[in-house]
């Protein structure tokens, strides 16, 4: 089976180029991969001693469409996972350009030269708001010693076009998602898989680690929300067992491990890390306010703001996630947050 991969060099590609391998070895199947990087992009060194003739890299870009159509010529599944993740409002621009035309760019190859299956893999950033019809009833947590109703979201939500309240990064997922769409209306076969905030080991410092680094940090404060949460390695096992299957190609797959309030979720991190556990909420002023204080310093000084109001709205959201059909189709479940935890922190040390 050939693929072609982008955001192999990612905290997520990787595990999934791990995933295919290790998949097609125990198959007994003989698996090429084509994997896309930038020249300025590290190779994970997990990924450095595959062959070529199993793992080859080729340096290019998603906005050149020559190249795209000429890379996947002969290629019969992609897996498109290259995207841009920024809270900072300075970076739209370039969001669009690699989340929004990239993908459309990498459709268009895929329809030209007859791919047989495209994998995208979205976000829940994607999903916006449930319109009222529809919306299902509501979830409640107990968490930071109260009752939370919890807005319930699955496959069915669509977005709200009239809805603000989410980043330029939600805005081109869910464009992103519509080029893909476009493409299965045009006679492609389809994978989204739309996974919630990915955890794992990253050895380059991305995606979740920040999040690690923070509390390393031990700073004394947690998000005033809710995370849904997902292990790196249930998503990448899932969505190769997705693709695996022609059966499940031409729908959309919530990839959700549970939901959990940021007051319990850190210090679990925390303690597991062996730091001090934060133990305030954010304070109102810094929700209304400092992010715009911070902006300011991140003019001066040039770099890139740690809290924007974007980041800010997200760890205050109540929202979770079901991800009941991806259960169902493939008989599984999650690893769970302790587990994923008990790993991280091991990895770590």
């Amino acid at each position: 089976m050939n693929y072609f991969i982008t955001g192999a060099t990612g905290f997520l590609g990787s595990y999934l180029v791990e995933e295919l391998i290790t998949t097609s070895n125990q198959n007994q199947q003989t698996i090429k991969i084509i994997a896309l990087k930038r020249a300025s992009s590290q190779i994970p060194i997990k990924l450095q001693n595959y062959p070529s003739s199993i793992l080859e890299w080729v340096e290019g870009d998603l906005l050149d469409v020559v190249f795209l159509d000429k890379i996947t010529k002969g290629v019969e599944r992609i897996i498109h996972g290259a995207a841009i993740v920024s809270f900072d409002p300075k970076d739209k621009k370039e969001m669009h350009q690699t989340n929004v035309e990239g993908t459309e760019n990498i459709v268009n190859a895929a329809l030209a030269n007859n791919v047989k299956v495209f994998c995208q893999i979205s976000s829940i950033a994607a999903l916006g708001q449930p319109l009222a019809s529809q919306q299902n009833k509501n979830i409640k947590i107990n968490a930071n010693d109260k009752i939370n109703e919890l807005t319930f979201i699955d496959e069915k939500a669509r977005w709200t076009p009239e809805y603000t309240g989410f980043s330029a990064y939600s805005f081109t997922k869910n464009l992103a998602e519509l080029e893909v769409w476009r493409g299965q209306a045009e006679g492609l076969d389809v994978v989204v898989v739309n996974p919630s905030f990915v955890l794992g080991y990253d050895e380059n410092g991305r995606s979740s680690t920040v999040l690690i680094d923070y509390i390393k940090s031990e700073k004394p404060y947690y998000g005033s929300g809710f995370s849904n949460f997902v292990d790196v390695r249930d998503v990448a096992k899932m969505t190769v067992s997705l693709l695996e299957n022609s059966e499940l190609y031409n729908e959309r797959y919530i990839l959700n491990g549970g939901t959990v309030a940021y007051s319990e979720l850190m210090p679990k991190i925390a303690i597991a890390l062996n730091k001090k556990p934060p133990h305030k909420p954010i304070p109102n002023w810094i929700n209304k306010y400092g992010w715009r204080l911070i902006k300011v310093w991140s003019f001066i000084s040039g770099k890139s703001p740690i809290i924007t109001k974007d980041s800010l709205e997200s760890a205050s959201r109540t929202t979770t996630y079901s991800s009941q059909k991806i259960k169902d189709k493939l008989d599984t479940d999650f690893r769970s947050l302790e587990d994923t935890i008990r790993w991280i922190a091991e990895k770590y040390k």
